[in-house]
This record gives structure tokens, sequence and C-alpha cells, in this order.
């Protein structure tokens, strides 16, 4: 399930920082092209602070689909997920056999690590759906600030993938991952 941001429920008390750039977290992820591509064609064309989820298989660490979130509250520098897209969401799972993965959305500039009421969302995500080991939450930009190893860049939209876990003290850790990119659709 998707939830909008509650502040007053249970959830890790500390978040850590996104360690070095260098090493990337094996998610354990893989994402379909057509996923990506409706990302960019939703989110990608968008002011920054728009988002929606991903959903996949619960067989695998697949993402399969993305659901972009039009009645999520956004301003210049927030996101947070709408009830309608939590309905949405749960519709899925229940008619087509999906899991909910994680949420993506947009910084503005090159902004492409998580901020600090990101990591507490992340939180929220993980005590939430408790199924859920690895919480995914892309950031998408449409600028850089060089390169950086968690990039994927599809034009001028840059998909900067993150992945957030629950260390043994129950706090939100994230790291920067990149899923491997299943290419199905491109000839």
């Amino acid at each position: 399930r998707v939830e909008p941001m509650i502040f007053d429920r249970l959830i890790p008390r500390r978040s850590a920082a996104v360690p070095d750039d260098r090493v990337l977290f094996d998610s354990g992820y893989a994402i379909l092209d057509l996923a990506l591509e409706q990302i960019v064609d939703t989110v990608g064309r968008h002011p920054a602070e728009t988002g929606g989820a991903l959903l996949g298989s619960y067989a695998q660490s697949l993402v399969t689909r993305f659901v972009f979130d039009p009645d999520a509250t956004v301003t210049g520098a927030s996101y947070v997920p709408s009830a309608t897209l939590t309905d949405v969401v749960q519709e899925l799972e229940r008619a087509e056999g999906l899991q909910f993965k994680g949420v993506v959305h947009s910084h503005p500039g090159a902004l492409s690590n998580p901020s600090g009421p990101d990591h507490h969302s992340f939180g929220v995500g993980l005590a939430t759906n408790r199924e859920l080991g690895r919480y995914l939450a892309p950031i998408v930009t449409f600028a850089t600030d060089g390169p950086a190893a968690n990039r994927l860049s599809l034009g001028s939209v840059h998909l900067n993938f993150h992945v957030a876990v629950l260390d043994a003290f129950g706090d939100v850790v994230v790291h920067r991952c990149r899923p491997r990119v299943l290419w199905f659709a491109r000839d």
C-alpha cells in the first residue's frame, strides 16, 4: 500500500546518510524498459516534485509497471502521494497480483539525493508495507551535477536510483543502487 505521509505512526528513529557514490548496493531489483518509459512519459513531462508508485511481481524483485499520481499533494519542494494512488495500487495488487515496490518522485535541478523528508517517507513506506525488505526509491532529476554510478539517463530525464532498508535497530538506511534494466520493447 502507498500511504500519505502520516507523522503519528511508529517509524524508525533516525536514518543514515546515503553511502559513498563509488559503492553501489546490490538491491537485487530489475526494471522493465516499459516501466522506465512510463516514468519518462509522466514524471519526466511535469514540474519537479511529482511521482507515483512502482509495482511488480510478488515472486521476483522485478518492477513491471509505474502508476503516475496526478492527485498528489505537491509543492515546489515536496511530493506527498495521494489517497487515490493508494486505492489504485491496492486494486492493481488485488486484480493483477502485483506488489507495491516503492515510489518514484522528482526533485528540482540536479538534487539527486533523498532529502530528510524523503528518508522519513521511506520509513513510513517500509513500516506500512512490512512484507517489503527493500523500498525502491528512484529520484528523477532534469539536470546532473556530474556522473553518478546510480544514474540512468534517458534523454533529459535522469533516474537516480536509491533503495531503503531497515537495519537491525529498525532505522532507515538509504543506499545508492542500480537495478538491471530489461530492454524488451527496443529493437
